[in-house]
């Protein structure tokens, strides 16, 4: 539901993972415009989970929600860190949007030309928002309803060139990184204490686009 009348071409909505049939996202009243329904979709009912993921031209920031198909499934599962800007001064990270892509993803972080073949591989995504405005501390983020022990990579992404499209050939960007490489993560429980379960932080930094090597 929209505060105000929502132009189709002035909105973008994606739904990960993509569904074998994507419908489509139409507001219910034509002459209204306020009240948008996603229709005709074809869920997976064993699908881990589905992240919805709106944008659009007159939106301060994009909006995410998560949920899932099975009421057995936990979204207590997943990958959590902390986000931050290089230049802070230059690009808020607030609006950033993190995905989780699949570990056979086609995507490469050193061709991020490759990111326009990957949308299939993309298994959660959410938009970081910022609840201590008035500190400059790092923006926290949280991928929910993802696979236990499976391995993902973490991209971030902020539409810095406004045009509806998240794409690190002209966005700020970040993939998850370790020791100078970039690596996959496994989903763990949140605030998992055992060694067995321990969550493990991927934290990102977003930067110019291009390569991040």
């Amino acid at each position: 539901i929209f505060k105000r009348r929502a132009a189709p071409s002035s909105l973008e909505a994606w739904l990960y993972p993509m569904p074998a049939s994507a419908g489509a996202f139409e507001p219910n009243d034509p002459a209204s415009r306020r009240q948008w329904t996603w229709s005709d979709v074809e869920l997976d009912p064993d699908a881990v989970g589905y992240h919805l993921l709106i944008d659009g031209f007159e939106m301060a920031i994009p909006h995410s929600v998560s949920f899932d198909v099975d009421e057995e499934r936990i979204f207590e599962i997943g990958i959590a860190g902390q986000l931050t800007s290089a230049d802070r001064r230059t690009v808020d990270p607030e609006g950033t949007v993190v995905f989780a892509l699949v570990r056979d993803t086609v995507f490469n972080p050193s061709q991020p030309e490759t990111w326009a073949d990957a949308q299939g591989d993309i298994a959660s995504a959410v938009v970081v928002v910022d609840d201590t405005p008035l500190v400059d501390d790092p923006e926290r983020y949280r991928l929910e309803y993802l696979e236990l022990e499976r391995r993902y990579f973490v991209v971030a992404i902020k539409d810095t060139d406004d045009d509806l499209r998240y794409d690190p050939t002209s966005d700020w960007w970040a993939a998850f990184e370790s020791d100078g490489e970039f690596e996959d993560v496994p989903a763990r429980p949140f605030g998992g204490t055992d060694d067995g379960d321990r969550e493990v932080p991927a934290d990102l930094v977003i930067r110019p686009p291009g390569g991040q090597r």
